[in-house]
């Protein structure tokens, strides 16, 4: 039986790709299993010829079957270049190779399952890493978060990928309890941690964890980010969840003289209180930053950033009530939520 590999290798999507001349093709092999099932597909894939010449972030974009994958990453990881150019900078490409049984025209595919655009990353090398590693991982199991996380290992070493992938399992073991109990926990500590995050927990893989405790947060600098309206803020959190418990004497104050606060919340759902709109009595201060830190938020959507908002703190209907804010405190933004409060389009 004649296989035949067809590289498809002119469709580039970069326009100087002609820097760069292939001075060395290795044609993937053809799989077993696919033999066995006489199976035929085709397999795109995206890369960066480096500095070198040599290709880097070799990775899959769109396949009729998963299983030409491996073999057609890995072929491409060997191939090499040569340029004429001494100034030539990483270039990223894609290519397209089709596995086939026979050379015939007709094919038992569809190609088009095959076409696809790079990603929407960064045409820079060292920019597309460090973004890549920078996103957030989340998932609603650990199964989930862990496959999430293989966009991580495009860009990374085979050592880095192999420590990876040993600090997620030792991650894992750390927990007590059941299966369940411990991908709970899993999921509470690493959902939206990205791939720095985590090598910072893999370093505490030896240490106890306590369960009582919260992941520590990095800091945020809110004077680095816009204050975004709690309406958009509605679209990835939820909103009921920032509840507050006071005793009827002190919710008296913010009842009849409703108290706005600022706070942020990071890409993990930590709430963080920066101020409050007017000077409060310290027992009323201490009560509310308890509470407000203490929030839970339920994610909706996942925010790509963190999160810096103003808000009105929840409390009885009183038509005698009044927003009682400093005059220059976020003024421009408090003129929104007065007109808001009045239109009944806060609540």
């Amino acid at each position: 039986m004649k296989i035949w590999i067809l590289l498809i290798c002119l469709i580039t999507t970069f326009a100087n790709a002609n820097d760069w001349q292939n001075i060395k093709r290795v044609n993937p092999k053809y799989p077993v299993k696919a033999i066995k099932q006489k199976l035929e597909g085709c397999v795109t894939v995206q890369f960066f010829i480096n500095k070198q010449g040599n290709t880097q972030f070799v990775e899959p974009i769109a396949s009729s079957h998963q299983v030409f994958e491996g073999e057609a990453v890995k072929a491409v990881e060997q191939w090499q270049y040569q340029t004429e150019q001494p100034s030539s900078q990483a270039q990223r490409q894609k290519v397209m190779l089709e596995f086939r049984l026979n050379d015939s025209e007709q094919t038992t595919y569809d190609a088009d399952d095959c076409r696809a655009e790079l990603t929407h990353e960064s045409h820079e090398i060292n920019a597309f890493r460090q973004n890549r590693l920078s996103k957030p991982t989340f998932g609603n199991s650990h199964q989930e978060w862990v496959q999430n996380s293989f966009a991580y290992h495009g860009v990374l070493s085979i050592d880095e990928s192999k420590f990876l992938a040993k600090a997620l399992v030792n991650i894992f073991k750390q927990f007590p309890g059941s299966v369940d109990e411990k991908e709970q926990a899993f999921l509470s500590l690493m959902n939206g941690l990205d791939y720095f995050g985590t090598l910072q927990q893999a370093e505490l893989v030896n240490k106890p964890i306590d369960m009582t405790t919260t992941v520590t947060e990095p800091v945020i600098d809110a004077s680095s980010l816009p204050i975004t309206p709690i309406y958009q803020v509605a679209k990835y959190w939820h909103v009921g969840d920032m509840r507050i418990s006071l005793d009827e004497s002190i919710y008296q104050i913010i009842e009849e003289r409703k108290l706005a606060v600022e706070f942020t919340i990071s890409k993990r759902g930590k709430v963080t209180l920066i101020d409050f709109c007017r000077k409060i009595d310290t027992p009323l201060k201490q009560a509310l930053t308890q509470q407000i830190n203490a929030w839970q938020l339920t994610r909706l959507a996942t925010p790509k950033n963190n999160i810096r908002t103003i808000m009105l703190l929840p409390s009885p209907q009183n038509s005698a009530s009044y927003i009682d804010c400093d005059a220059t405190w976020h003024d421009v933004e408090m003129s929104k939520i007065a007109e808001m409060e009045r239109n009944a389009v806060y609540r």
